[in-house]
């Protein structure tokens, strides 16, 4: 909603302009009659008509942002402003073909770029237990992403995840 109030205060300022234009070109273009002076008449008919065009340029900006922000959704899907998203494939990659400290950097990376994304953390927790066979680093990593993880539920999670992966692996151990 916040996108459409600048939209609206634009709108109105710009009406605040133009009504007065539209309402002064019309009453010089209304007085325009036959008979008099041909000159004057077509300079006067051209000065109401070019106000009341003038006055339709003016709030012409605003009103078509209005109508192309709910349009431009259809064909962007909702916010196309949105910040980007992780990249995760190469790191799965890796990590899927026992690569795992390649992948361990990978994810360090996203992790660094996108400090409030769940998935790096989980997945280093989890390379760190499982494969690497690291409990310090798992902590150091689940610790890091407690700190730096912005939502509740995102935390939640990371604990979740850490503690039932330490049960898991000292329970093969």
């Amino acid at each position: 909603m916040n996108e459409y109030r600048s939209i609206y205060k634009s709108l109105f300022i710009r009406l605040l302009i133009a009504i007065p234009l539209f309402v002064a070109g019309w009453h010089i273009a209304g007085r325009v009659k036959a008979g008099r002076n041909a000159i004057d008449e077509a300079s006067a008919l051209l000065l109401g008509v070019g106000l009341i065009v003038l006055s339709a340029v003016i709030p012409a900006y605003p009103v078509a942002r209005l109508i192309a922000e709910p349009i431009g959704g259809v064909f962007y899907g909702g916010s196309y402003r949105r910040r980007s998203r992780p990249a995760y494939g190469l790191a799965d990659a890796k990590r899927s073909k026992g690569q795992y400290k390649e992948a361990m950097e990978l994810y360090n990376a996203l992790a660094n770029q996108y400090p409030h994304e769940l998935k790096p953390y989980v997945e280093m927790v989890g390379i760190a237990i499982v494969h690497l066979h690291d409990s310090k680093l798992a902590e150091e990593i689940y610790l890091r992403g407690m700190k730096c993880l912005k939502q509740k539920k995102d935390r939640e999670t990371l604990a979740k995840v850490y503690k039932m992966t330490c049960s898991r692996f000292s329970n093969k151990a």
